[in-house]
């Protein structure tokens, strides 16, 4: 089992006693979330499977050129535009379900969880490259 995200959380001491007076309506509306921007799950889960593919395909497919993609995948790029991580994920996804489902491994629905069991699946020591995360005889499909 994997955890695809991690939130830390604070809870506020100096509201417990409105909590346990009622004037807050729950515990959780005294809690506070820090997101640690490292541990993004786009940011964890789908630049690692796009650095496998071609990346002059990928650019083509997502709508967007292949410099920008260069960038993003190497973290020089702000946050993506929405419709730009929407597409990156779906290419991301279809890949890492095709990877999966040729090595007999019935793919995760959710498509984070399927993106962290392909990048689970991976051999470790390898660094992928452009052009190079394939077998030979492996083809890859948007």
């Amino acid at each position: 089992m994997h955890a695809l995200s991690i939130t830390h959380i604070g809870k506020e001491t100096n509201l417990l006693d409105e909590i346990q007076a009622g004037l807050i309506g729950s515990e959780s509306d005294a809690l506070v979330e820090y997101a640690d921007p490292r541990r993004d799950i786009w940011d964890t889960l789908v630049p690692p499977v796009l650095r496998g593919l071609p990346r002059q395909k990928t650019a083509a497919v997502a709508g967007i050129n292949r410099d920008t993609l260069a960038d993003i995948l190497a973290g020089r790029s702000r946050r993506p535009q929405t419709r730009t991580r929407e597409r990156l994920t779906k290419i991301a996804v279809a890949h890492a379900r095709q990877a999966l489902s040729e090595q007999g491994i019935n793919p995760p629905r959710n498509e984070f969880a399927c993106l962290s069991s392909f990048l689970s699946q991976r051999p470790r020591a390898r660094e992928f490259k452009e052009g190079t995360a394939r077998r030979p005889d492996e083809r890859v499909v948007f």
